[in-house]
């Protein structure tokens, strides 16, 4: 039987062990710092704005100098959200993220769970959460809402995000 969190010999895409629906688990394993997203944009940002969303993310942190191949990023939720099922969501991704120095945890649906404070409350402030307590977190706003033009905030976490992984770069050469 093929892996649940890995997509098997035969190409099938894993799939939830609540729900049997595909999921996405993440970009590869690299890097030492992790990006947490809470789903994808497509279904946080209204639907025209998706791809403008995402490119804003990744614009916003390629401009604080982190590249897509330097992180480890997933979803919070694998496939659309459903209450009973937050649990096997939260432990896919605390292991998909094993090994990772630095996190940022995006949106209140990864910040809520993993902290236990909306991203408004504690967007840009260095935290610890139970879940990860060897690993310095920096939360930031929901990308969704970066098509409404308010990057201010999440620039900021991005900003203070990048300048901590340049210095555990410069440490490790």
């Amino acid at each position: 039987m093929p892996s649940k969190r890995s997509i098997s010999k035969t190409g099938s895409a894993p799939t939830c062990p609540t729900c049997g629906m595909p999921v996405f688990l993440g970009l590869p394993q690299i890097g030492v710092a992790g990006l947490i997203v809470e789903r994808p944009l497509k279904e946080i940002a209204d639907l025209s704005g998706s791809a403008y969303a995402d490119r804003i993310l990744w614009a916003e942190l390629l401009r604080a100098g982190l590249r897509r191949n330097e992180l480890r990023a997933c979803y919070l939720w694998k496939h659309e959200p459903k209450e009973d099922e937050l649990k096997w969501h939260l432990l896919e991704t605390v292991r998909y993220m094993k090994g990772v120095k630095i996190l940022m945890f995006l949106g209140s649906e990864v910040t809520q769970p993993l902290l236990g404070y909306n991203a408004s409350d504690v967007s840009g402030v260095w935290t610890k959460s139970d879940f990860f307590p060897k690993v310095a977190v920096m939360p930031g706003p929901n990308p969704g809402t970066l098509v409404k033009g308010t990057v201010g905030e999440m620039r900021l976490a991005i900003t203070r995000f990048a300048e901590r992984m340049n210095r555990i770069k410069r440490v490790r050469q």
